[in-house]
């Protein structure tokens, strides 16, 4: 296990983390839990990867990820707490060493929607994600745009970023999506499920083009034992590789 560990590395840097009040308490134990996994590529072995945390605090935990050894090495480096009374899912890097992240629950008269953090101005809400329901997030690779995953309603949702009015569109895509991944191709993938909170939980995969806004579902699979509920669809190889919720093993399958 690389985090956490009794050896686990620690360095903050509070120029880009300025809020930040120090590492994970190393006393979680149990309560550590990692929730939405982000990682964004650098130019070489070193990346970063943001972690939407639940814990002693709420947070998004960032840490520096050197892919060139075997295990690769994890170093914290910082990270931000969520606004007060906020509970988060998922994140995703933003321009300017920013990132997103979606709030399925919040305090007072909005009670959902998709944050931004930067280090200049703290926690923002995403004008037009208001009471979304969102999951998962992704961002375009030249930051115009936020792709949210809207699970309560069946929805992959395209919302504009700084621009005035809003642009937001939707499309139904017949199961709710957990988490999004962008593909080099360009298309996202969306991985989630039918039926919630029942025995069967069929899994679900669908890409989407997020320009035309058409999709495709790909995958759809009953439950089987030991794995259910897709939450994550990541392509790899010629593979798109599963994730679940509800179970303690990655699936996968051959890509179409």
């Amino acid at each position: 296990m690389l985090f956490p560990a009794p050896d686990a590395a620690e360095r903050l840097d509070a120029s880009a983390y300025p809020t930040c009040p120090g590492p994970i308490d190393p006393q979680e134990g149990d309560e550590f839990r990692a929730h939405g996994l982000y990682l964004d590529p650098g130019s070489g072995a070193v990346h970063t990867l943001y972690v939407v945390h639940h814990g002693f605090r709420e947070s998004v935990e960032v840490f520096e990820v050197d892919g060139g050894g075997r295990p690769p090495a994890l170093r914290w480096v910082g990270g931000a707490g969520a606004p007060e009374g906020t509970t988060l899912t998922a994140g995703g890097a933003g321009p300017g060493g920013g990132f997103a992240a979606t709030a399925p629950r919040m305090e007072g008269q909005i009670t959902t929607g998709v944050l931004e953090w930067h280090a200049e101005s703290g926690w923002t809400l995403v004008p037009g994600s208001e009471d979304v329901r969102p999951n998962g997030v992704e961002v375009s690779a030249d930051g115009e745009w936020l792709y949210v995953a809207g699970w309560q309603d069946e929805r992959f949702i395209r919302l504009s970023r700084g621009r005035t009015p809003v642009e937001m569109d939707a499309v139904q895509i017949g199961f709710r999506p957990d988490n999004l991944r962008m593909a080099p191709d360009g298309r996202i993938y969306a991985a989630g499920h039918t039926d919630f909170q029942t025995p069967s939980e069929a899994f679900n995969v669908a890409w989407i083009d997020p320009e035309t806004l058409e999709f495709e579902r790909i995958f759809h699979h009953p439950v089987i034992e030991g794995f259910a509920a897709s939450t994550t669809a990541v392509p790899v190889g010629g593979d798109i590789w599963l994730g679940t919720n509800r179970g303690e093993m990655i699936g996968y399958f051959p890509a179409p």
